[in-house]
């Protein structure tokens, strides 16, 4: 229906909106914001947040939460800069591993796709996904990849979209991951638990994938990086959702949708014009 749709993450304020400009079937430009898929699954109750949240505190949970976030959106970074050909390195800032020279070296090895990570933890979550890379030797695709649903008014971005063999791989504990042949939705899940709304989450962006990319998605993989697992890759496990169960948890996210949509469905985000530059000098101008 539209010949061309330009999309974006809204920056300032509010995260939980994309903006989109395409032209209808009129030829008139349109822009609106579309609600995030996780924004939506919000509308979901989650009764062990709230039991969480009286156990520790409500600041205590926001400081925990917010650290959650940031490690999780510096991992998912690293993940995508050595899916993208790039390099992860290991930096404390206390005692630094490398020279200034010898950063100077890699940034230029890589052509400046690097990562720095600053504990050890964050590096040996590296290094697992670097063996779970080895072990499947998947066919990278996209990865950061913003994707929409113009009629559902969905919008989200996805970790990866990867092509992988058929074959039985040690990525899940002591028993093989069989996988048939196929286009895979792949996510990094970076908390202490994944739940069935993670595989919503997978199965709208395999949905979306294919409505935009007249493609074919053989099922959803979450990569669990704190697991209890302790054999195959220690501490990592790797979830399968097959085409039947990304059609089952797609439907339940449609409900969930729904509700989101009946309660919230006329927000919109704060659009502010913000500047680039701001200096309290003689040349600066209002």
């Amino acid at each position: 229906m539209n010949t061309k749709v330009e999309i974006k993450m809204i920056e300032w304020f509010d995260d939980h909106f994309y903006k989109v400009v395409y032209l209808n079937e009129q030829g008139v430009e349109v822009v609106d914001y579309l609600p995030s898929i996780t924004t939506k699954l919000g509308a979901l109750h989650k009764p062990w947040l709230s039991k969480w949240r009286g156990t520790v505190g409500n600041t205590e949970a926001d400081r925990i939460m917010r650290e959650s976030a940031d490690e999780g959106s510096l991992l998912h970074w690293a993940w995508y800069t050595i899916t993208t050909g790039g390099a992860v390195l290991y930096q404390h800032p206390r005692t630094p591993t490398y020279t200034q020279e010898q950063l100077n070296a890699i940034y230029e090895q890589y052509h400046g796709n690097v990562v720095k990570v600053n504990t050890q933890y964050q590096m040996w979550t590296m290094l697992r996904l670097q063996d779970w890379w080895k072990i499947v030797g998947p066919k990278s695709v996209e990865s950061e990849l913003i994707l929409y649903d113009l009629e559902n008014r969905d919008s989200g971005t996805a970790d990866n979209f990867m092509y992988i063999n058929e074959g039985n791989y040690m990525i899940n504990g002591a028993k093989p991951l069989s996988l048939p042949t196929g286009m895979y939705v792949v996510d990094l899940k970076t908390g202490k638990t994944v739940d069935d709304v993670a595989k919503m989450q997978l199965s709208a962006y395999a949905k979306m994938y294919e409505k935009t990319h007249d493609a074919n998605i053989e099922g959803a993989l979450i990569i669990h990086t704190q697991s209890s697992t302790r054999k195959g890759i220690e501490n990592l496990s790797t979830i399968h959702v097959d085409k039947d169960g990304i059609d089952q948890y797609y439907s339940d996210y449609r409900d969930i949708a729904r509700v989101w949509d009946r309660n919230f469905g006329t927000k919109k985000p704060i659009i502010r014009d913000i500047p680039t530059v701001i200096a309290l000098t003689p040349e600066a101008k209002a």
